[in-house]
């Protein structure tokens, strides 16, 4: 607890780096462990398991490397399932994390999705699930099989489109002009936002989408993703 505490997600891969062989052979011991672990009953070895697997995933982050990416991904599929979990601070990790996983990002996008449709969700965690999946609906064009999943979510989003919370309004826009031509469904919505909103960010959003949606320039790049980052987790 103390390591995870004090040490960055950069610092821990920074003493792998030079031995990514090693790395792989670690990770394949390690997650089948920690995915055991997941079936416990003490609550606080779950919380432990989940801040490894959160930390494995960060790693994919650091490193290009597409063997230990692939030796990443069952981290990640077991990680997904924090979404599930009854512990709101599991799940608000494994949220912040999401935004800037460059892995299997189709997954991503469709555990965030099904997320989202449970009813009533907190607030903040609500938030977090739209701004991530904006973040990864900015790779629609590149990932394979990503607007297929982004798809079914547009309802999803449009509903997000009323938050009182300016940064759902906007992250929910931003994701709706990255799935482009398929969201035209939601352009009246959108026309109103760019007109009315309050927010100065939100009205230019909503206009870079409806020009998105309708073909008229491509969605800018979004911002840079948040995610833990080097902090702790």
């Amino acid at each position: 607890d103390e390591h995870l505490e004090k040490t960055t997600d950069t610092a821990d891969f920074g003493r792998a780096r030079g031995d990514l062989a090693r790395l792989q052979v670690t990770l394949g011991a390690a997650i089948p462990a920690l995915r055991d672990a997941l079936t416990s009953k003490n609550e606080v070895r779950i919380a432990r398991a989940f801040s490894l697997l959160g930390r494995i995933v960060a790693f994919s982050r650091l490193s290009r490397n597409p063997e230990l990416q692939k030796a990443i991904e069952p981290a990640l599929e077991t990680y997904l399932q924090g979404l599930n979990d009854t512990s709101p601070e599991i799940r608000q990790e494994v949220l912040a994390r999401l935004d800037a996983i460059p892995i299997r990002r189709a997954d991503i996008a469709s555990a965030l999705i099904k997320y989202l449709e449970r009813s009533n969700p907190a607030d903040e965690d609500r938030q977090r699930a739209v701004t991530a999946r904006a973040a990864q609906a900015a790779f629609a064009d590149s990932t394979p099989g990503m607007l297929d999943v982004l798809k079914p979510g547009i309802a999803v989003l449009a509903k997000a489109l009323d938050s009182p919370d300016a940064e759902v309004r906007e992250a929910a826009v931003r994701a709706l002009g990255y799935i482009g031509s398929e969201a035209r469904t939601t352009d009246d919505i959108l026309r109103r936002l760019a007109r009315n909103d309050s927010e100065a960010t939100v009205r230019k959003t909503a206009e870079n989408a409806i020009k998105a949606i309708n073909g008229i320039a491509k969605m800018p790049p979004p911002p840079s993703p948040g995610g833990m980052g080097g902090r702790r987790l």
